[in-house]
């Protein structure tokens, strides 16, 4: 018999996977791999572009995504416009904050 999962559990379950990836992936490469799922799926349904992903030792981010507009992105910036408010985005363009 299937399992019914709702979307809210969906939820649970990714952010619980970005929490504690150890948990679920034995392996780095692997939790990468989730990660630029997930950004491309966003950007497949919200606009924008996966430009590429990275780590910086020398921080606590852990994986950055770096997005750039392309024009799918709505005019405001859509999804994006609430995060890394430093870069603005206009009409699928980078404009200066």
């Amino acid at each position: 018999m299937s399992k019914v999962i709702t979307d809210k559990e969906i939820a649970q379950m990714v952010r619980s996977i970005f929490e504690d990836p150890d948990a679920h992936f034995g392996d780095q490469t692997v939790y990468h791999r989730f990660v630029e799922k997930q950004a491309e799926l966003i950007t497949e349904f919200c606009g924008g572009e996966v430009v590429t992903i990275s780590r910086d030792e020398g921080d606590d981010l852990g994986l950055c995504v770096h997005f750039g507009p392309n024009d799918s992105l709505p005019a405001d910036g859509g999804i994006f416009k609430d995060y890394d408010k430093d870069v603005t985005w206009k009409n699928g363009k980078e404009t200066q904050a």
